[in-house]
């Protein structure tokens, strides 16, 4: 939103915070902090139809100069279907690089990777239906 700020629009208020939209996405603001609060976007469910699909952020902390929600939780409708809470992080903690080679048996025969729109967020919600009928 700040590299772009001629995409974010004025949207109504989610649960009582103001909010804008950007690019398809409605976030809304703590206004005492100022910082984000919740990202929702429309979703349909195959039970219950259109969905409000939030992201939503809390506990912020300053770490290395840069603001971090250590908790996050994802909400269908209002209901919490994740829930994720850091008790420590570190950024651009050294990491030896070995660690991340993946081994040329495993290469050669991995899938290629996608290269179009990938509908992701589907395939993170068909988790919350509970099964993979395909």
């Amino acid at each position: 939103m700040r590299r772009f700020p001629d995409r974010v629009q004025p949207a109504a208020d989610i649960a009582g915070q103001p909010a804008v939209s950007f690019d398809g996405f409605l976030v809304a603001f703590d206004p005492a902090t100022g910082l984000p609060s919740r990202v929702r976007t429309l979703d349909y469910d195959n039970i219950w139809g259109d969905v409000n699909y939030d992201l939503v952020f809390s506990n912020w902390r300053d770490l290395g100069g840069v603001k971090i929600p250590m908790s996050r939780k994802a909400e269908l409708n209002g209901r919490t279907v994740t829930e994720l809470n850091f008790t420590d992080l570190q950024i651009n903690h050294p990491v030896d690089s070995a660690r991340l080679q993946v081994p040329a048996e495993a290469r050669q025969d991995a899938a290629k990777p996608a290269m179009r729109n990938v509908p992701y967020q589907w395939v993170m919600r068909r988790q919350f239906i509970g099964a993979y009928m395909d």
